[in-house]
């Protein structure tokens, strides 16, 4: 296992550790301590400390640190930015890259790649200065998809959404869009300078409300609302342009489209037979957000309505529907 995450044993030291000992440490290794007994071998991928006599691979350093073990490991490291496509997320089948989208600066240097697996998982990672990659993004700069796109689209209106595939989808209808990487809830606020003076739409998946992993139990704000994933993700996008851009609204898609199922997107309502035109006359239609404003939320369903909808096609128009109606 320790070689599989040989490639991040350098940013992960210092993650958990801090800045190694300058004086005692080399291109090949990092020392930590005063005399340097805590040795990080950067061509392993390996760690020994010399004053206990221990050591081993990158997650038996996390575990040293944090006392997490097994899965809660690999989730610690996701949720700090350390990915990998040898992890094995779904029941120990081996994932396969299936899909990448590079996000890159303003003259297309790329800066760092996320990549869709099957099964089904998302991962980031950066080219290092050998043509390799290094899966771990942290302290990368930050930018928002199809950055220099963006740039050249002028006045017209920019579409939010939250994943990549919406905002190629939308572009192929040359309809500008973009989005961030990590999807709902990793928005950050650095991203928000790209967007001043522009005119923003954010459209939100239709998610259905939280379930807590462990005990399945709803899940609240602690102001009683109900945590909803992509509503929340579009009220946080809004409320950190508000200020920066030069006007920010909301498309909740479901509004026109009631039978949308739940987990639905923008792709969706495109596949159900929604044109430009028609996502044109509702953003016109649209509000400007305010942060005083009480966010809507979509009509909860059943839990086994969900589950059953989540299984369903997701093009799957309701009775009679021709296409989502304005």
């Amino acid at each position: 296992m320790a070689t599989e995450f040989a490639q991040i044993i350098e940013p992960l030291a210092k993650q958990l550790l801090g800045e190694p000992n300058a004086a005692m440490s080399s291109q090949r290794e990092l020392r930590y301590g005063s005399h340097g007994s805590l040795c990080v071998d950067l061509v392993k991928g390996t760690w020994y400390d010399h004053e206990v006599e221990q050591g081993g691979g990158a997650l038996d350093l996390v575990t040293r640190e944090t006392k997490l073990t097994g899965q809660e490991r690999l989730d610690w490291l996701k949720q700090h930015g350390f990915v990998f496509d040898t992890v094995q997320p779904n029941g120990g089948e081996r994932a396969t890259i299936i899909e990448t989208y590079d996000y890159v600066d303003e003259g297309g240097r790329m800066l760092t790649q996320v990549c869709r697996f099957d099964p089904k998982d998302f991962r980031q990672r950066r080219p290092d200065a050998n043509g390799g990659w290094v899966w771990s993004v942290k302290g990368v700069r930050q930018v928002p998809y199809r950055l220099p796109q963006l740039i050249e689209t002028g006045e017209r209106v920019v579409l939010i959404v939250e994943g990549e595939k919406d905002a190629d989808r939308l572009w192929k209808l040359g309809i500008p869009a973009t989005c961030n990487a990590g999807g709902a809830g990793k928005w950050r606020e650095e991203l928000s300078e790209f967007f001043r003076d522009a005119d923003v739409v954010v459209i939100p998946d239709r998610d259905p409300q939280k379930r807590h992993q462990k005990t399945g139990e709803l899940m609240f704000h602690s102001d009683g609302r109900p945590i909803l994933p992509g509503q929340d993700h579009a009220q946080a996008v809004a409320r950190s342009l508000h200020g920066i851009a030069a006007r920010v609204r909301v498309l909740e898609l479901w509004k026109s489209w009631p039978e949308m199922p739940m987990k639905g997107d923008v792709s969706d309502w495109i596949k159900s037979g929604g044109s430009v035109e028609q996502l044109y006359a509702l953003i016109e239609k649209l509000p400007e957000w305010s942060p005083d404003a009480v966010p809507s939320h979509a009509p909860q369903l059943p839990w086994i309505e969900i589950n059953r909808q989540t299984q369903m096609e997701p093009a799957r128009r309701g009775p009679g529907m021709e296409s989502p109606p304005i």
